[in-house]
């Protein structure tokens, strides 16, 4: 109620009618796209629940220090 910007998201205008970058996903869509596997050197080892943590925050340096190496090598 109090966040007025959120009115306005989503793919439906309230008249119904369809906002533009509908067009897209639906072309998109039409592509039948296929989800790869999580490349073993992008993964990490928090959970969902960690991602609402106040904590993540400061874990996230560390986190992208141990990426880095891993992407190098990868490549």
């Amino acid at each position: 109620m109090k966040s007025k910007h959120e009115r306005f998201f989503g793919l439906v205008r309230p008249d119904d009618s369809l906002k533009p970058h509908t067009e897209v996903i639906k072309q998109f869509t039409a592509t039948k796209p296929t989800v790869k596997p999580i490349p073993s050197y992008a993964k990490i080892s928090i959970t969902g629940k960690d991602c609402y943590s106040k904590e993540l925050f400061n874990e996230l340096p560390k986190l992208y220090k141990s990426f880095l190496p891993r992407k190098e090598v990868a490549q």
